[in-house]
């Protein structure tokens, strides 16, 4: 059997596995933990096979709900696209995400999402954020309080279509951005949103950005 073998720490909440080695076959099947298959219902993980992601549980994109334990493998540089239309709550506190670099299209279409905790994400090293909650159209707040975008190149449709959205909590750094081009478009409910920006920034900003009339931008 075609297996590759990650070392995860699971962080689980309902066990005590910590860091072990899994063996991952290629239908997404655990084949084993430490001395006992592990369900496969226990953790939503995320590899990168060739460029082609797995993930061990055969129907996410049909889920209206997620496993307690919520894991990436830690050689992962590209986010998985969590397209899963028809959960309501996501919980990513778990989420190892200090190595990723592109966060692209990574809660784009979970339409019945309304509000996602992100304020422990480690986005230190994201260059891209294009289209990452594009069309979650029920999402109503963002913690973005620990976040560090000071790297991040594309901003481009990040929050497009957030129909709903009323709050950014803390403050998105384009100052390294090369575009950042319709990044709300259709956030008419966005009561305000604080960015760093570069003085030519702030004067373009308002413009190419597709912010609403209604928001107040607060330039930090």
């Amino acid at each position: 059997m075609d297996t590759k073998t990650y070392n995860v720490n699971l962080k689980a909440k309902k066990t005590s596995w910590g860091g072990i080695a899994l063996n991952l076959s290629k239908n997404g099947k655990i084949l084993g933990g430490v001395n006992k298959p592990m369900d496969s219902e226990m953790a939503l993980v995320f590899t990168d096979e060739k460029n082609g992601f797995r993930c061990f549980y055969p129907n996410w994109k049909t889920m209206e709900s997620i496993p307690d334990e919520f894991v990436l493998s830690p050689d992962l540089k590209t986010a998985p696209s969590l397209i899963m239309p028809k959960v309501k709550s996501m919980d990513v506190s778990l989420l190892d995400t200090s190595n990723l670099e592109i966060m692209d299209l990574m809660f784009a279409n979970c339409r019945e999402i309304e509000e996602l905790d992100l304020s422990n994400f480690n986005v230190k090293n994201v260059v891209t954020f294009t289209q990452m909650f594009e069309n979650c159209y029920k999402l109503k707040s963002l913690d973005l309080t620990g976040w560090d975008t000071s790297n991040g190149m594309g901003f481009s449709d990040m929050f497009a279509y957030c129909g709903e959205l009323e709050e950014i909590k803390g403050v998105i750094d384009i100052t390294n951005a090369s575009t950042y081009r319709t990044m709300f478009d259709d956030c008419n409910k966005l009561k305000s949103v604080k960015i760093k920006a570069t003085p030519s920034q702030q004067g373009s900003f308002r413009s190419l950005s597709g912010v609403s009339p209604n928001t107040e931008v607060i330039f930090v």
